[in-house]
């Protein structure tokens, strides 16, 4: 990326023109386990941004056919949690896209990425459904997401999709509203019995999948919807 700015910068100084980035997008399909991929993609992050990139646009990978639960996954939404003062913004989660075999996206989700990518680079706030936190009382775990400002997360979207406990099976899952915000950022989880366990949505040892999202939605040019999918996560559940 680096060498290419500069030799693009170079030709333009040939015509007394000035290069400057506007935004970079990274997108990384297959998966790594790379113990340091969120610090490498924070160094990459911040080596663009110190070569003039106004903003690093990022998609979450989602492993491959086989599966799901790559480390670069959790990584890439660790490296931009932790991103500081970098310009770096999540687009969306690769899983929501249709993809050739699972793996590589589809003529038309790459033009639907591409929208995303405009609209992501477009808004300053924007941000895909994150989820920072999950409780359990008994047999009920509740999960809280951030959510973009000015929308919440669609109730009626099939959040069980994608979604698995290691401790207990899953009986309901629906959206409520947060008691402190008022607001629909919270997924209210109800098991079978009492237990501890791993919590996953989009990620796992199988190809991941998933269909959790906010209420936001515009029509892409190929005559598809667009949907704002909420990230991947992982929970250790006491």
């Amino acid at each position: 990326m680096l060498r290419a700015r500069d030799q693009f910068v170079q030709q333009l100084a040939a015509y007394d023109r000035i290069g400057q980035f506007d935004a970079v997008t990274i997108m990384h399909g297959a998966g790594s386990d790379s113990p340091t991929y969120a610090a490498d993609l924070r160094a990459l992050v911040t080596k663009l941004g110190e070569a003039g990139a106004r903003q690093i646009n990022v998609m979450v990978p989602c492993g491959t056919s086989q599966r799901g639960d790559f480390a670069s996954t959790q990584a890439t939404i660790e490296a931009f949690r932790d991103r500081g003062v970098a310009p770096m913004r999540l687009v969306a989660p690769l899983y929501a896209c249709p993809r050739s075999g699972l793996v590589n996206p589809t003529p038309e989700a790459v033009t639907m990425l591409a929208e995303l990518d405009a609209l992501c680079a477009a808004d300053p706030s924007w941000l895909p459904p994150m989820a920072f936190l999950a409780r359990r009382t008994g047999n009920i775990i509740d999960v809280d997401f951030e959510v973009m400002a000015g929308f919440s997360l669609l109730p009626s979207a099939p959040v069980t999709l994608g979604l698995t406990y290691s401790g207990a099976a899953i009986t309901t899952a629906g959206v409520v509203d947060d008691p402190l915000t008022g607001l629909m950022t919270r997924l209210r989880i109800t098991l079978t019995t009492a237990a501890a366990g791993t919590l996953r949505y989009a990620f796992g040892p199988a190809a991941a999948d998933g269909n959790m999202r906010d209420n936001w939605s515009v029509m892409s040019r190929t005559g598809q919807p667009l949907y704002r999918h909420a990230l991947p996560f992982q929970f250790e559940v006491s």
